[in-house]
């Protein structure tokens, strides 16, 4: 969490912001069902679970510097991978590593699902291993070649280049 975000919106709001860290949307689902956290940034199917399970409401999108609104789910390999489209992904599945998005992540575990998988007749069990994980570590396990191939998307590649750029996940 930038610090100096959150600075900000203290400036602006006029109270004490305090940061509230999950290991995953799940856990920041609970915290505001619980009352512990006021405010997120989630996609839209953790957005949802928030209205259903945590009486949250949406009342706002990110967009772009330039304007533009959201981001895009993306499926990364190693730049070495020899995996360059999705028909060599699905072709050469039985034999790799897959890291699956957060369950609660439209870009790294809806989208995914849907335009991977069910248009494709397939599941996440046709890899020889899936592990799920959150959108960092995939991109860092597929940089330290520990999975072939990771759901993310382009806001979160953005932020890596920032904070860890000696590792280029593809």
């Amino acid at each position: 969490m930038d610090a100096a975000f959150l600075q900000d919106m203290e400036k602006k709001l006029g109270v004490k912001v305090n940061a509230f860290f999950a290991p995953d949307y799940a856990g920041i689902i609970q915290g505001m069902r619980f009352n512990k956290v006021d405010i997120a940034w989630y996609g839209n199917l953790s957005a949802m679970e928030a209205v259903d399970r945590a009486n949250g409401q949406v009342f706002a999108q990110t967009v772009a510097a330039d304007g533009s609104p959201g981001y895009w789910s993306v499926l990364i390999v190693n730049k070495d991978s020899p995996i360059n489209n999705l028909n060599d992904l699905l072709a050469k599945r039985k034999d790799l590593t897959f890291g699956n998005g957060d369950p609660n992540s439209t870009s790294g575990f809806l989208v995914p699902g849907y335009y991977v998988f069910a248009k494709n007749n397939i599941s996440a069990s046709d890899f020889k291993r899936t592990v799920n994980a959150g959108h960092e570590t995939n991109a860092l396990a597929v940089a330290n070649k520990q999975v072939d191939v990771a759901t993310n998307n382009t806001e979160n590649l953005d932020k890596l280049k920032t904070s860890a750029p000696e590792k280029p996940p593809a």
